[in-house]
C-alpha cells in the first residue's frame, strides 16, 4: 500500500468497529492494517472479512501491525483503557462516542495525549450530515438574526451500551449527559434576540 496513507488499527470490532471497518474502506487516505478485539473469535472473524489480522491486545497488535493510529470502537467503558495503552504505544486515538463516562476520564486521556504527543479524537459524525450542515449555512447567512439559543434533537435509538452502566452506576453518559445522537433525522428551535 502506498506510504502517504495512514495505517490504522480498529479496537473493539464487534459492533461499531464493524461501521469504522467499511467506512475506513472508503477513505483513499486510510489503510486498515489490523483489528483487536477482547473476543478472539470476533478478533479473526472481523480480520478475515477485512483482510488484515486479528488481535486480543493491543501491544501485540501495534508490534506487529505498525499502525499510526487507532479508532476506538470498543464499549464505551472500555474507551479509557484502550485510549491510554494506545498512547503510551505512540499511536494517534480517534475514539467513538461517548468519549469517557467521566470528566476525569476524558482529562486522563486529554493528558496522556500532551505527554506523548499524539492527536486524540472524538467522533462527530453529525457535525457532517446534511441537517447540520445546512442549519450551519442558515446561521452563517444571518437568516435567523442574532441567536440566543438553539435546542437540535437527533431522533432515534441509542444503542443500549450508550445508554446504560454498571449496576448500581445510575444512568449510561448518554442518558445522563445527552452526549450520543443516533440518527440524522433533527428537528430543531431557535430563539433570535
Amino acid at each position: 500500500m502506498s506510504s502517504n496513507r495512514v495505517r490504522i488499527a480498529v479496537v473493539g470490532v464487534g459492533g461499531m468497529g464493524a461501521a469504522h471497518l467499511r467506512f475506513l474502506k472508503e477513505i483513499k487516505e486510510a489503510e486498515t492494517v489490523a483489528v483487536v478485539d477482547v473476543d478472539a473469535g470476533m478478533a479473526a472473524k472481523r480480520g478475515a472479512e477485512f483482510g488484515v489480522p486479528g488481535f486480543t491486545s493491543i501491544a501485540a497488535m501495534a508490534a506487529a501491525a505498525r499502525p499510526q493510529a487507532v479508532s476506538v470502537a470498543t464499549p464505551h467503558p472500555a474507551h479509557l483503557p484502550a485510549a491510554l495503552e494506545a498512547l503510551r504505544l505512540g499511536l494517534h486515538v480517534f475514539c467513538e462516542k461517548p468519549l469517557c463516562s467521566l470528566v476525569g476520564e476524558a482529562d486522563r486521556m486529554i493528558a496522556a495525549a500532551r505527554r506523548h504527543r499524539r492527536i486524540l479524537g472524538e467522533m462527530f459524525q453529525y457535525r457532517a450530515q446534511t441537517p447540520a450542515l445546512r442549519a450551519k449555512e442558515v446561521v452563517a447567512a444571518g437568516r435567523l438574526g442574532r441567536l440566543l439559543r438553539v435546542n437540535m434533537v437527533h431522533v432515534g435509538r441509542a444503542p443500549r451500551s450508550t445508554t446504560t452502566s454498571a449496576p448500581g452506576a445510575g444512568p449510561g453518559p448518554a442518558r445522563a449527559a445527552g452526549c450520543c445522537s443516533t440518527s440524522a433525522r433533527t428537528t430543531s428551535t431557535c430563539s433570535r434576540g
